[in-house]
């Protein structure tokens, strides 16, 4: 993992075990919605017009 993945939380497989049905959709939902973020950010740097003018 580079330096910059540090911040990431490294879960292992028996940690995820552990959690619960509601804990384990929670994480999911974090993870969804960090994702479609940097999606989100990706994108405006690819094509940086395209949230700056209107339609």
């Amino acid at each position: 993992l580079s330096q910059t993945g540090d911040y990431l939380v490294k879960v292992s497989p028996d940690e995820l075990r552990g959690l619960s049905d509601r804990d384990k959709r929670e994480l999911l939902r974090m993870s969804r919605a960090l994702m479609s973020l940097l999606e989100d950010v990706a994108s405006q740097i690819e094509h940086p017009a395209k949230h700056t003018k209107t339609s």
